[in-house]
């Protein structure tokens, strides 16, 4: 008698245990993961390209074209995206003016 698929069934339980946990550490994370998977299918499905500005490329910065903001619900789906990924973002620290 093979123990190979008894073997074979511990191992995949093994490498589930592995992937729960994995997920455990990542799951705060998901929400910007999601975004960033939504702004790629945005991206590769329009004419949006990176934001320049003085030859640069500004990260987390798109240039719409405006073929893709014709109707309400395309500038809402951008909108929608640009809100999502702002709230992703770390809060800024308060700017404590001085009182001199």
């Amino acid at each position: 008698m093979s123990t190979a698929p008894a073997a074979g069934l511990k191992a995949a339980g093994d490498s589930w245990a592995i992937y729960r946990r994995l997920l455990k550490y990542a799951k705060p994370y998901l929400g910007v993961f999601l975004i960033g998977v939504m702004g790629s299918i945005l991206f590769a499905t329009s004419n949006a390209a990176l934001f320049e500005m003085r030859g640069r490329s500004m990260r987390g910065w798109l240039r719409v074209d405006s073929e893709d903001l014709r109707t309400k619900r395309q500038l809402a789906k951008w909108v929608e995206l640009g809100v999502a990924y702002a709230r992703s973002l770390p809060a800024k620290r308060p700017i404590i003016e001085s009182s001199e």
